[in-house]
């Protein structure tokens, strides 16, 4: 993984085979994020998981093969428990999409991700009682 920052602005290479989800854990400690907004990722992942929320739990589907990371974008938020929360949308060689929650992604050729640090910014997670989810919390 390669690194680049400014203020408030960190850009990431990942590099083939890196599994995306550690890496950005790797990127947090090593930038001393508390949270941030996930603002763009392109590249390619060549396996993982991504899920859909149906109200009571999670649907996965597998990533199988190649599939262009057309755009990323997410939270981070650290108080508490590191929760990287990123959705996806990915093309497959037929050019169709498939998107949702992004649970594992093991990038393909590179991985290229933008992040905003929004470190003045409460923000957190807090266990929603209906849903079972730990939504984001500003408070």
């Amino acid at each position: 993984m390669q690194i680049a920052q400014n203020d408030n602005t960190i850009v990431c290479r990942l590099e083939r085979g890196e599994d995306v989800i550690k890496s950005l854990e790797t990127l947090i400690e090593q930038t001393g994020i508390r949270s941030a907004v996930v603002t763009c990722g392109i590249g390619m992942l060549v396996e993982g998981e991504i899920g859909y929320f149906d109200g009571k739990a999670y649907l996965t589907r597998p990533i199988d093969g190649p599939h262009e990371l057309v755009s990323m974008q997410g939270t981070i938020t650290t108080r508490g428990e590191i929760v990287i929360h990123l959705h996806v949308s990915l093309a497959g060689r037929d050019h169709a999409l498939i998107g949702g929650h992004l649970k594992r992604g093991v990038v393909g050729v590179v991985g290229e991700v933008a992040i905003l640090k929004v470190d003045d910014l409460p923000m957190s997670r807090k266990l929603d009682p209906g849903t079972g989810l730990g939504l984001l919390s500003l408070e």
